[in-house]
């Protein structure tokens, strides 16, 4: 059942209050949310911003090849990679995110 603050809450708010529940890949959070997956990956960066400005801490599992185990750390897109560099595979997994709120 959806509220009335949900209602009237921005796509971003709603992305907030998933990854501080648990962690989301950018498809999961377009399925909860019902919006596309672009739009989500568009607003990503801005979410992180937001959450470490509310003191959050943001927190993001790589996108990594399935093949072969390699981790894209460097990567600063949020979108999935379509290939692995180490191997060629293009069995990615997407990258994962989290919202840490402090105690």
């Amino acid at each position: 059942m959806v509220t009335e603050i949900e209602e009237q809450s921005t796509t971003r708010q709603k992305m907030i209050e998933l990854l501080k529940s648990r962690p989301f890949d950018a498809g999961g959070l377009s399925r909860a949310l019902g919006v596309k997956q672009r739009e989500i990956e568009r607003h990503l960066k801005n979410v992180a911003k937001t959450a470490q400005t509310l003191g959050f801490k943001w927190v993001i599992d790589p996108a990594r090849c399935e093949g072969c185990g390699f981790k894209f750390t460097d990567r600063e897109r949020t979108t999935k990679p379509s290939r692995c560099p180490k191997c060629r595979g293009e069995q990615i997994l997407y990258a994962t995110f989290f919202i840490e709120v402090p105690y």
